[in-house]
């Protein structure tokens, strides 16, 4: 666990440029690849500097006027949803959100159940195991590149063709 007690405010807010830089390398320079487990695998005892948000900042954030701009975008796919609002409630979820919860999709508990199962196995296991699943899907995406720029190729010699 990181003590959050031993961050210095002043240090953050004070410090040069060249020393926040310094920090952001050094921070950087970690395997952050493995995220916030890795972060607390490699055991801090400071919160990174990159994480510090000045007074001002936080001010900004709590002086907000309405807390329900703050509620998650919950989108119902119940049978008597309308196909077209549905659409366009994803639309701006994804749009001024960037995520959302998903009501009424059908999909039983059991099997949402499983997939947290699989998730919390994955990130218990050591570094150099999720390492091996990087690989993996760096090795696929490249793949999925090629094969969409030669069927990019393809059409446009289809369409090259017809003109």
């Amino acid at each position: 666990m990181v003590d959050t007690r031993s961050v210095d405010h002043t240090d953050a807010k004070a410090g040069s440029s060249s020393v926040k830089n310094s920090d952001l390398m050094a921070f950087e320079d970690q395997e952050t690849t493995v995220g916030v487990k890795g972060l607390v695998d490699s055991k801090l005892t400071k919160i990174p500097k990159k994480f510090i948000h000045d007074d001002d900042h936080n001010q900004q954030l709590s002086s907000g006027d309405d807390q329900s701009k703050f509620s998650i975008p919950i989108i119902d796919l119940d049978e008597n949803s309308s196909r077209t609002e549905i659409i366009k409630q994803l639309q701006d979820a994804c749009e001024k959100w960037g995520f959302f919860q998903v009501v009424n999709h059908g999909i039983p508990i059991s099997k949402l159940d499983e997939m947290i199962d699989g998730i919390r196995r994955f990130h218990e296991q050591d570094t150099e195991a999720k390492k091996s699943f990087l690989l993996l899907i760096t090795n696929l995406l490249k793949r999925c590149r090629i094969i969409q720029t030669l069927m990019y190729i393809k059409q446009k010699q289809l369409i090259g063709g017809i003109l």
